[in-house]
């Protein structure tokens, strides 16, 4: 457990008008020993809770309120900031369901993500498989990009935090903040690697300017309805000099998806002829657009295409049990070779991925 939640407290700002938030604990900690308590705006007159050590910033409807309401209930009549009246307009609050207004969200997905959490946190699962290990050797890759001096390091929908627990070398010597949209994913997360949690929505972040001085996201950004509107929300709160990394899911082009080809050999590939729904991605364009406004002149992109990478992972990641950024690297440079040697087909290899680091100026 960190010792420094005070530090963790003075980095929280109001996430609609950027203001100082008094904190206001209760002198009971949880039965794990964490802090229970609130986190007053006295500008905006907005309560948020702190449950379990988990400050709770999309409280709107949030499937689990309940929570939040007891925590009301709890600090009514013991602090002199918070009226009734006050308290009373913010369990309203709680009890008020914006649909998609936490980060995309809907209540189905809330649902179905807190009982997914909630089932794994109640096994105690600290399996690696949790995190799809086929990524990780893509995510590490990205890690091995960022200068080894970083100290506060923010993962933004980190879930159980899998990259960063996979690679213990990389956050031992710094502080780690995770966020998410799931309570039940930030505690399991935290069982497994120590940090800081905060349950926010990304596109309303609760952290001060220039809090952090990298954030990283794997694999979240193409879940919201607005990308662009998240970053320029988010990157406020990288400090100048700092570094982003992430790795998003690009949208491909109809020749791709309607490509024969491609469907055999994803088959091939899986045995199966897998069936994911609608799929969500992100826009490169305004992708690069932004990261030129954010990291001008200061980023790096790489690429992974849909066939050839499935096919490599599949063999190296499944088959022979292999996984390591150096073996990521030999991936990258062999899809990339491989769009080189075949430009006449070139429609069959459109990115799929897209791994950037860029530094905020």
């Amino acid at each position: 457990m960190p010792d420094n939640f005070a530090e963790l407290y003075d980095l929280l700002c109001c996430p609609y008008d950027g203001s100082e938030l008094v904190t206001l604990l209760l002198p009971e900690k949880s039965a794990d020993g964490y802090d229970q308590g609130v986190l007053y705006c006295p500008i905006c007159n907005r309560i948020w809770t702190i449950a379990d050590g988990i400050p709770r910033f999309v409280n709107e409807g949030n499937v689990d309120l309940d929570v939040d309401i007891d925590l009301l209930a709890r600090v009514r009549g013991r602090f002199a900031e918070l009226s009734d009246e006050i308290i009373d307009e913010n369990i309203e609050r709680l009890k008020t369901w914006r649909d998609g207004g936490g980060g995309g969200w809907e209540r189905d997905e809330m649902e179905f993500w807190e009982k997914y959490y909630a089932d794994k946190l109640k096994l105690g699962d600290k399996d690696r498989a949790v995190t799809y290990n086929r990524l990780i050797p893509r995510q590490k890759h990205i890690l091995g990009k960022l200068p080894k001096d970083l100290k506060r390091v923010m993962e933004i929908g980190c879930g159980t935090s899998g990259t960063l627990w996979a690679d213990q070398k990389f956050i031992a010597d710094k502080t780690y903040y995770g966020t998410d949209l799931s309570f039940n994913a930030l505690k399991l997360s935290r069982t497994r690697m120590n940090g800081h949690y905060v349950l926010c929505d990304v596109n309303a972040m609760p952290f001060r300017t220039g809090a952090v001085d990298a954030i990283l996201g794997f694999g979240i950004l193409h879940h919201l309805p607005n990308h662009e509107q998240a970053i320029e929300s988010f990157s406020k709160t990288l400090d100048v000099g700092g570094w982003l990394g992430f790795t998003e899911k690009l949208k491909t082009s109809e020749k791709t998806q309607e490509s024969r080809l491609v469907a055999l050999a994803k088959r091939i590939v899986h045995k199966v002829d897998r069936d994911h729904g609608d799929e969500e991605f992100i826009d490169g364009d305004n992708l690069l657009r932004l990261l030129n406004q954010i990291c001008p002149g200061h980023y790096t992109c790489h690429y992974d295409y849909s066939v050839v990478r499935d096919v490599l992972v599949k063999i190296t990641l499944d088959k022979l049990k292999m996984n390591s950024a150096w073996l990521t690297r030999v991936i990258i440079a062999t899809d990339n070779l491989a769009v080189k040697m075949f430009s006449s087909v070139s429609h069959l290899f459109h990115p799929k991925n897209v791994m950037f680091v860029g530094q905020k100026q």
